[in-house]
């Protein structure tokens, strides 16, 4: 199979100072060419220009018209901080049918702790509003769980369905060519599972089932955190890659395995230059669990969650209708948390 998704870092050059990433301590080296982004794969459905920050590159409007020119029906998001909103408005306003996802942690102050940027969350509000006022029609927040804010998860997901937004959330990882190591910063069980059951709740209470199959990533960040296998083998080269500034290809932004240059070879003559790495991709024990790295496959094959959506979605009618015959009664563990309790 060829990859229908990629995460496109354009730059690595970074305006915050994130507690959950150290890409903003990396130097801006050099970085591809508009016209360099028409050599990628023609398979690609869902391409997501990252960063870094992507709105510091001065010609991100002309990188996504030469992708647009050749993905024309491809679906292209762009993941920023939200920290220029003036700059954002207008390049954004250059590059119509961008899809747009920005970053937030927390609500308020504690936002701007973690992002390490004071007025951060009112700059990044901002940069939504002027977004919305213009038109974006695909446009969201993105949340990065760790350890000190996974309460805020609930709110930041409310306040978003509140503005007609779309939510999503990953959990803090540790990549050397990405993140860098954050092992200390990961949430632990008793911090993070009750709000993360919290959010998976609304998520698959709410009417969209997209909503119900963000739940399915949510249950996916529990098993993360807790130290569970993954729901499904990791795809990536078949179904996503990353690419760095240079043009590096790498099979995901969590394996420092270089595959090759984009500049000098096709997708399909660097995956069969890189045997060994596709085996080591498909041995991974990283156990990863983002949306960059999980929703690629889910989009092509999402039957691989629909056995768990029911299941859950079945679950809550059961729970609601006990609710109704018995009020006094309370809700059921997670079966995660029975399991733990000898199944009681």
């Amino acid at each position: 199979m060829r990859p229908n998704e990629a995460v496109l870092a354009v730059t690595l050059g970074c305006n915050s100072r994130c507690k959950t990433c150290d890409l903003w301590r990396v130097e801006r080296g050099p970085e591809m060419k508009p016209d360099d982004y028409t050599r990628l794969p023609s398979t690609l459905t869902h391409i997501n220009l990252s960063g870094g920050e992507p709105y510091l590159r001065d010609d991100l409007p002309e990188i996504y018209a030469a992708i647009r020119d050749k993905f024309p029906k491809a679906r292209v998001v762009a993941s920023t901080n939200g920290l220029m909103p003036e700059r954002i408005e207008s390049m954004t306003s250059r590059m119509p049918g961008l899809a747009v996802r920005v970053s937030l942690d927390a609500i308020g102050p504690r936002n701007d702790e973690i992002r390490g940027v004071p007025g951060a969350y009112e700059r990044s509000i901002e940069t939504l509003r002027r977004l919305s006022a213009i038109g974006v029609r695909d446009l969201g927040v993105s949340s990065t769980a760790s350890k000190g804010n996974c309460d805020q998860l609930v709110p930041i997901y409310r306040m978003a369905r509140e503005r007609g937004l779309e939510f999503v959330c990953s959990v803090t990882h540790s990549s050397s060519i990405y993140f860098g190591r954050q092992d200390g910063l990961i949430p632990s069980e008793q911090e993070c599972l009750p709000e993360f059951k919290r959010l998976e709740d609304r998520q698959l209470r709410s009417r969209r089932p997209k909503e119900w199959f963000r739940a399915y990533m949510t249950s996916g960040m529990m098993d993360y955190v807790s130290g569970l296998p993954r729901k499904f083998p990791c795809t990536a080269i078949d179904d996503y890659f990353y690419l760095d500034p240079t043009g590096t290809v790498y099979p995901c932004n969590m394996r420092d395995d270089v595959m090759g240059s984009i500049l000098e070879s096709d997708y399909d003559e660097i995956v069969k230059g890189s045997p060994d790495v596709y085996r080591k991709v498909r041995g991974c024990r990283i156990q990863c669990w983002m949306s960059c790295t999980v929703a690629p496959t889910l989009r092509r094959k999402p039957w691989i969650a629909l056995p768990w959506v029911v299941k859950r979605k079945l679950g809550l009618r059961e729970t609601g209708a006990r609710a109704i015959a018995r009020p006094e009664g309370g809700l059921l563990g997670s079966g995660r948390n029975r399991a733990r309790a000898g199944g009681k």
